[in-house]
């Protein structure tokens, strides 16, 4: 939930250098998909060599992707695993639409 989103946004802070962030197997609820979405990529966590975003196997949901998603133009993602998630075709089209701006 929040806590654990605090607590990794605390740990980018630290670790402004990361390439990988791997949420594979985890648990992203809509509150801890908004927390990363707003500090990823901000002032407060640059994350300026963060290439990759895992969420494989990650039962998130459409709402929380799509949190997620948005977060994606103001970083260098050039690897997205989104492989064995419960995402609905309406994440596809966020996605997407994300891309094409």
């Amino acid at each position: 939930g929040g806590k654990e989103a605090a607590a990794m946004v605390h740990g980018l802070r630290s670790n402004a250098d990361i390439e990988v962030l791997d949420l594979s197997d985890s648990t992203v609820h809509q509150e801890a998909a908004q927390t990363l979405a707003d500090m990823l990529g901000s002032p407060a966590v640059p994350v300026p060599n963060l290439t990759s975003l895992i969420l494989a196997r990650c039962p998130i949901g459409d709402a929380a992707a799509a949190v997620i998603f948005g977060c994606l133009p103001r970083l260098g993602i050039t690897h997205l695993d989104m492989r064995s998630t419960l995402l609905s075709p309406m994440s596809g089209k966020t996605l997407a639409d994300v891309i094409i701006k």
